[in-house]
């Protein structure tokens, strides 16, 4: 039987179809690469930090630690929401205060938005409450102020976690000393804590929140959310070299994980004695869910109008 001269080479269709599938496979992959950045916007669009728990399997009261912390979520949002919060500025002192943001129950426990949702010293406080009588016969407690890699470095600000010292061991023995950060879900020996930097302690019962107002210096202020990639904080400050009530302003600051960079993304102020808005692209700012920073802008518009109001009245 002749073959056929106008029949196919089948090794060379072969390659041909080996050909047009790696082609395939090298599209679909360079696709995934191109839009990296949009799929990082889709996982970090979210409220809260999506980190997995780190909480060792040698820690004393694991399961109980466990229950308390593990349905917290670092977010001041809500208690910024609350219709008796309200801010005043001292512009003699050169700071400013946000009333009522903390809550607390008729016996001084903090009470949590939703019953997870605050700032770290908030959620630091709840868990001490909560698992005080748990360890207080063997282990005593500590709060410890500490530099944080992510978010809470040196130049921004300071984080709060607690010390779990066994007061039965000698120091030295490695599980002489634990610490619990409730608003990252970490709980273990200090080895777990690379990133973190004690900066001062309070013996417990020292360090409270109440009463419910706090205090800033211009330019720093507290948190409203943090995700995965960025957080969103809420300051004051004046404009230029001037802070006075005829000059002052409201500002959505945000930043990246890591970065020391702190971006100014909304600001309402007052100039002159004229009220304006400016809204800023900046690197953060498709790093943020648009939900809670459109739902941010609408509250510092309130808390803006509120002062002027109340600043009038005076």
């Amino acid at each position: 039987m002749k073959a056929n001269p106008d029949a196919p080479d089948l090794n060379s269709l072969r390659q041909k179809l080996w050909i047009a599938y790696a082609l395939v496979v090298f599209l679909v992959i360079g696709l995934i690469f191109a839009t990296f950045p949009y799929w990082g916007f889709l996982l970090s669009s979210k409220e809260q930090m999506t980190h997995a728990m780190a909480i060792a399997k040698d820690t004393p009261h694991r399961e109980e630690v466990l229950k308390v912390i593990g349905p917290l979520r670092y977010s001041g949002f809500r208690d910024l929401m609350k219709p008796d919060v309200y801010v005043t500025l001292d512009f003699e002192k050169k700071q400013w205060t946000i009333h009522n943001v903390h809550t607390f129950d008729e016996k001084g426990n903090v009470i949590l938005a939703e019953g997870k949702y605050g700032v770290c010293g908030d959620l630091a406080i709840y868990a001490y409450q909560k698992l005080r009588p748990v360890f207080e016969e063997k282990y005593a407690l500590q709060f410890v102020k500490v530099a944080e890699a992510g978010y809470f470095n040196l130049g921004r600000g300071s984080h709060i976690v607690i010390r779990v010292i066994d007061k039965t061991l000698p120091f030295g023995n490695p599980h002489k000393i634990f610490l619990l950060d409730p608003s990252y879900g970490r709980y273990g020996s200090v080895d777990l804590f690379d990133q973190y930097y004690p900066l001062e302690e309070f013996a417990a019962g020292s360090f409270k929140t109440d009463p419910p107002d706090e205090m800033s210096d211009l330019g720093g202020g507290p948190p409203i959310l943090i995700n995965d990639r960025a957080m969103l904080f809420f300051a004051v400050d004046g404009v230029g070299d001037q802070f006075d009530p005829n000059n002052y302003r409201f500002v959505l600051k945000a930043a990246k994980r890591y970065g020391y960079m702190n971006y100014e993304i909304f600001v309402i102020r007052k100039r002159n004695g004229k009220m304006d808005m400016l809204e800023k692209e900046t690197p953060v700012s498709g790093l943020l869910p648009e939900k809670v920073y459109k739902k941010s802008k609408e509250v510092l518009q309130k808390l803006f109008q509120d002062h002027e109001q109340r600043f009038k009245s005076v």
